[in-house]
């Protein structure tokens, strides 16, 4: 009797890693990328603390959170500790210098390697190549990061406040500026590793238009009166 190989499986293995590096990266010795990955990310984070909603609040949009979920989409899974290491120091000495206390930046910034984790396992499962270009890979790329974090901030909020009320302002804008801050910079970034023949393409402005209309969006969503988030 003939034997036939079995059918692929639709549910293919994730890619690794799950986008190409952009060329000039590959291009780099791995110290000199994640020198510039530590000082993106401290840039980045610099420009997050401009946008808190009070002084010695949480940012409404967290920007560090995008580049760090791009920046394992880009690596391979057995350099992730490099990356998260290096996103995790420079995140506890920014909320030192902010003045968080040190078991404050030591939990805020542990939470959120944890669900950069998570997001980039949920995107790189369920989309396989990260892109903006399919509706399935929208929808995966802006809801996959936000149902983690979702998940990941309700554990962190009822462990570091101690109240099991989600009701609170600050629950909400940690969770929403870090879903905020991956919409807008892991879009981008991802866009833009785009192929050039594809990048180009008539599909570009479409891509454009949806990054900012989701992040108009939920900044909108944050000024609802009937939201906790409202003061």
């Amino acid at each position: 009797m003939e034997h036939r190989p079995e059918p692929a499986s639709d549910r293919a293995a994730p890619l690794d890693p799950a986008l190409p590096p952009p060329p000039w990266a590959m291009r780099l010795p791995a110290w000199a990328w994640l020198l510039l990955f530590a000082g993106a990310i401290w840039a980045l984070r610099a420009l997050g603390l401009l946008l808190t909603e009070r002084p010695g609040g949480i940012a409404v949009v967290w920007p560090a959170s995008g580049l760090i979920l791009f920046a394992l989409l880009v690596t391979r899974r057995r350099s992730w500790p490099l990356v998260l290491v290096a996103g995790f120091g420079v995140g506890v000495l920014g909320a030192l210098r902010f003045g968080r206390s040190p078991a404050q930046a030591v939990a805020y910034n542990a939470s959120e390697v944890l669900q950069s984790i998570v997001a980039a396992w949920l995107v790189a499962r369920l989309g396989g190549r990260p892109t903006l270009r399919t509706l399935r890979g929208a929808l995966v790329l802006i809801f996959a990061p936000a149902l983690a974090l979702a998940g990941l901030s309700a554990v962190s909020h009822v462990l570091l406040s101690g109240q099991p009320s989600f009701a609170e302002q600050q629950f909400w804008i940690f969770w929403a500026s870090r879903s905020l801050g991956i919409v807008l910079v892991t879009s981008l970034l991802v866009e833009w590793t785009e192929p050039a023949a594809v990048r180009a393409g008539p599909g570009a402005a479409g891509s454009a238009v949806g990054i900012a209309a989701t992040f108009a969006v939920g900044l909108a969503l944050l000024r609802v009166p009937d939201l906790p988030v409202d003061d």
